[in-house]
């Protein structure tokens, strides 16, 4: 819930909305991907998102191929955090592999899953670590 402050000056009034309190502020996480195919790395990612809200991981390669990963961090009970994801993988053609993984992890640990058989794609892995960002950073 949002608070209205108000402040007349001059016969004018600024209003703004300000917080009601810091806990009301979503939470938000560092996530810090390890992207591999065929024991190759694609990439290191690492993402700070905001809880329940969509975020976007696209790598390309020199031959029009692509992985592309949406997915949402949620958070749960117990100091776990939910990593829901929909991956589309194509090969400059069309999509050849699509998957669309959801895990709970303990915060802190890495979580993973592997997955794709096909084309220069195949032995896709995805390893993951979630971290809450300190309240202190979110400022």
């Amino acid at each position: 819930m949002k608070l209205l402050a108000a402040l007349a000056l001059s016969g004018m009034t600024f209003v703004g909305a300000t917080p009601a309190s810091e806990a009301s502020a979503p939470d938000r996480y560092l996530v810090a991907f390890k992207l591999s195919t065929n024991g190759a790395s694609l990439g290191e990612p690492r993402l700070v998102v905001t809880g329940d809200e969509p975020a976007k991981i696209e790598i390309g390669k020199p031959d029009g191929s692509k992985f592309n990963m949406r997915f949402t961090v949620s958070p749960q009970e117990n100091s776990t955090a939910k990593l829901a994801s929909e991956i589309e993988i194509s090969d400059g053609q069309g999509v050849i592999s699509r998957a669309s993984p959801t895990l709970v992890v303990p915060l802190g640990a890495t979580g993973g899953f592997a997955f794709g058989a096909k084309s220069g794609w195949s032995a896709t892995e995805i390893n993951f670590t979630i971290s809450k960002v300190d309240a202190a950073i979110k400022a």
